[in-house]
């Protein structure tokens, strides 16, 4: 019995073939979009884990010689100070297989040994290590490509592949000699003895925050993206799988009317729907593998320029993330398929359904989709208040769910209202007709609202983001030409040479805050009325700069506003300053870190030994001062940006960090196109019975077709319209609420009229697409077939 219902229940896929493409197609496109997000996601955080691990080996802060070479007579003269700290060696070496990194390092004293050798923690108190003997430590894969060496080899998966760390000894050894140093690594538990003051060395800090931490904001949105995508997606599996159901009623009576129970025929149709998902799950796993190719080299670019994090350019195929996928598929399925299975749980077994009947569950399942959507939208109100980035997404999701489900209700009082106010005939059947079918079109027009409204809000979000963006590029960055400073010697005669030139001149000293909790930087800026006239600010207290340039008070930039609750008119307590009134705040868009600008008298304050870090110059009439500069000083190319370089890498790193979430709204938009396309092909049946009594009427096929193109894109246009108030709202959230929380600046709204014509006419073009062929098959119907409905049932 439970055989034969099976292949009962699969013969309807081989009739309706259109159907089982929509569930498949449905399934393996919602599943391709998530599982490519967390693809790229996996991939990144992957990337931050091997990062995380070279900062705790590489990250201890370190000392460096700023104008000439580290000695080992430096690092000997510390020691003596009383100084912990151990030598470092980095260069290039042949060991045979061609040339390859090598780290040279004392092995007696350096911090990264006991995790070479695989303990738990490491050396922070000058302990020495127990050691052997002196092996040559190494990624496997990099061991593999060396060549013949007489030194034993230790195997340390945490390195990176292409780097070698040996003894100073072995160095010696293996190159030439070791005659300089690179760096010295300052030790956790050093005692902080007087500094040889007659050592040019500079204490170089090593980072503290993770990129990961940086960049959990660009994946969240990632995947807020996919998710919506997914819900997109799924939207197609339930509009499909209803209908399937709608179609099988006949076929589940005889069932039950032969015998079987109703606990079977409900968990064969659970089984069929688990294996179509199973199915389209491995396809949208490899789809979503291409799609994450695709667009990975874009995150990639996104992530280093933003963030200053490295993503591997290759995908790698992670269990976890197609196991996620999958799970997602099977999981999402349940969900769609839900209704469905209520509904052939509740299948009388004699009586079918009538028109009136099916007319009340209509109304039944409005009123029960305005009692969600407005408490949802309640939910929405709530979450507003909240001051959290996943309160934030949780207020999008409520806001543009509570808004689809009100969509069929408000679309009916529209199209109502246009029936009783056109000529009766055949314009008011149009109508009529348009309303009738909002019940069975309901989820795909769901679907295609999403789609627009975000769309809309997306893209509203990103044109203010780059009008905003562009402005505040023209305000900030107006000299001729930016030059950054490589050592401290060469700072003084570079300002005196740009003053012999008649050159204005804005240097910038920079210094970190070391006891801050969250990364911030310190600029002393010197007087100039640039800042005063030009330099964007929030806001501002009167006469703020003049005030800062006399030593009053600070600027500070609106990610430490927003996050301290610091505004202009309130103290900020810094290091040997005290209580520092805040002047202004600053908008400081795609900087991660807080920022305080102060005079350079203030700042030497707190840090007497801070350094000039680059130049922001006017050249006047000296337009060859460039090129002077570069051979005068001998600065490589990297260090002189002219204004136009600075511009196109800033708006190019912009343009990529939108680059993803424009993909994946285009598509998201072909899926909801898609769902029209599967709905109207699908619905073909049932619309004969509805056109069949109109061409009995008179009405030729052509004039349907054409009609049916009409009504189609009726549907389309309504939907899209009423969408856009919800993308205006969608940006509204993007720009005010999310993106504050989650990068902590807003930004302001402008608004685009021409995008959103834009967007609904693709949304209408893309209706007219999907509906083609319907249209043509209606066209070219024969009368036999239109007569054949008035012997059916319907």
């Amino acid at each position: 019995m439970i055989r034969w219902g099976m292949l009962a229940l699969l013969s309807h896929w081989r009739r309706a073939p259109v159907q089982f493409l929509a569930i498949v197609l449905g399934l393996a496109l919602s599943t391709a979009l998530w599982s490519a997000v967390q693809a790229i996601n996996a991939t990144a955080r992957a990337s931050y884990g091997e990062a995380q691990t070279r900062l705790a080996l590489f990250g201890a802060d370190r000392l460096m010689a700023t104008d000439r070479p580290l000695l080992v007579d430096d690092y000997a003269t510390l020691r003596r100070a009383g100084w912990l700290v151990s030598p470092v060696w980095e260069g290039t070496v042949d060991l045979g297989n061609g040339p390859i990194q090598l780290m040279a390092i004392d092995l007696l004293s350096h911090p990264m040994v006991p995790q070479l050798q695989g303990a738990d923690q490491p050396v922070s108190n000058g302990t020495a290590p127990l050691l052997v003997e002196t092996p040559i430590f190494a990624h496997p894969d990099t061991l593999a490509d060396l060549g013949p060496i007489t030194y034993p080899q230790q195997s340390a998966p945490i390195l990176p592949r292409g780097l070698v760390i040996a003894d100073l000894a072995v160095a010696e050894v293996l190159t030439e000699g070791v005659r300089n140093l690179s760096h010295l690594v300052v030790l956790e538990a050093n005692n902080q003895t007087a500094f040889p003051q007659d050592l040019p060395l500079e204490w170089v800090k090593g980072p503290n925050t993770s990129p990961g931490e940086l960049t959990e904001s660009f994946h969240l949105n990632l995947t807020a993206f996919g998710l919506l995508a997914f819900v997109v997606g799924l939207f197609i599996v339930q509009s499909t799988i209803k209908l399937a159901v709608e179609q099988r009623r006949g076929m589940m009576r005889t069932l039950r009317c032969l015998g079987m129970p109703l606990s079977t025929l409900v968990t064969l149709c659970a089984a069929e729907l688990l294996t179509l998902a199973v199915l389209a799950g491995a396809i949208g796993l490899c789809l979503g593998y291409f799609i994450a190719g695709f667009l990975l080299p874009g995150v990639n670019a996104t992530l280093s320029g933003l963030y200053g994090a490295k993503v591997p350019g290759q995908l790698n195929m992670d269990p976890s993330w197609a196991a996620t996928g999958l799970a997602m598929t099977l999981v999402g399925t349940t969900i769609a398929g839900s209704s469905s299975m209520i509904q052939v749980y509740r299948l009388p077994i004699l009586q079918s359904t009538a028109a009136s009947a099916r007319s009340l569950v209509t109304h039944r399942v409005n009123r029960r989709n305005l009692f969600i959507s407005l408490l949802l939208l309640a939910i929405a109100l709530i979450l507003l208040f909240i001051p959290h980035l996943l309160a934030g997404f949780a207020l999008m999701g409520a806001l543009m769910l509570g808004f689809v489900l009100l969509l069929p209700i408000g679309a009916a009082l529209v199209m109502r209202f246009f029936e009783t106010r056109v000529r009766p005939g055949m314009a008011q059947w149009i109508w009529a007709d348009m309303r009738a079918q909002l019940g069975v079109m309901s989820v795909p027009l769901m679907a295609l609202a999403l789609a627009v409204a975000t769309n809309i809000g997306v893209e509203t979000m990103t044109s203010s983001f780059r009008l905003t963006f562009v402005n505040w590029i023209n305000q900030r960055f107006s000299a001729d030409l930016y030059v950054s400073v490589g050592t401290a010697d060469q700072a003084q005669p570079l300002l005196a040479y740009l003053d012999q030139n008649s050159a204005e001149t804005r240097p910038l000293w920079v210094s970190d805050l070391e006891s801050a909790a969250h990364p911030t930087r310190l600029w002393g800026v010197v007087d100039t009325p640039y800042y005063a006239e030009r330099w964007p600010m929030l806001s501002e207290t009167p006469d703020g700069w003049a005030k800062l340039h006399q030593g009053e008070g600070v600027m500070v930039n609106e990610q430490l506003s927003r996050a301290r609750n610091l505004w202009a008119g309130d103290s900020i307590s810094l290091p040997k300053l005290g209580d520092a009134m805040i002047l202004g705040t600053y908008p400081d868009y795609g900087n991660p870190n807080h920022q305080i600008i102060m005079s350079r008298d203030a700042l030497f304050q707190i840090v007497p030994d801070a350094v000039l870090r680059n130049v922001a110059v006017v050249m006047g009439a000296n337009q060859e001062l460039q090129t002077e500069l570069r051979q005068v000083f001998d600065l490589p190319g990297t260090a002189i940006l002219d204004q136009n370089q600075l511009r196109a890498q800033s708006l190019q790193v912009f343009d990529q960090t939108f680059t993803v979430t424009a993909t994946l709204n285009v598509l998201t938009l072909g899926v909801s196109g898609f769902a029209l396309l599967t709905s109207f092909t699908a619905l073909w049946g049932q619309r004969l019975p509805q056109l069949a009594p109109v061409w009995a009427m008179g009405l030729a096929t052509r004039q349907l077709a054409v009609l049916e193109v009409l009504r189609s894109l009726g549907l389309a246009l309504l939907t899209a319209l009423l969408a856009v108030p919800l993308g205006l709202l969608l940006a509204w959230v993007l720009l005010s609420v999310t993106n504050t929380l989650a990068f902590g600046w807003k930004l302001p709204m402008f608004l685009f009229p021409d995008s959103w014509l834009r967007t609904v006419l693709l949304a209408s073009l893309a209706a007219v697409i999907a509906c083609a062929p319907t249209a043509w098959r209606l066209y070219r119907i024969s009368p036999a077939a239109l007569l054949k409905v008035f012997s059916n049932e319907r």
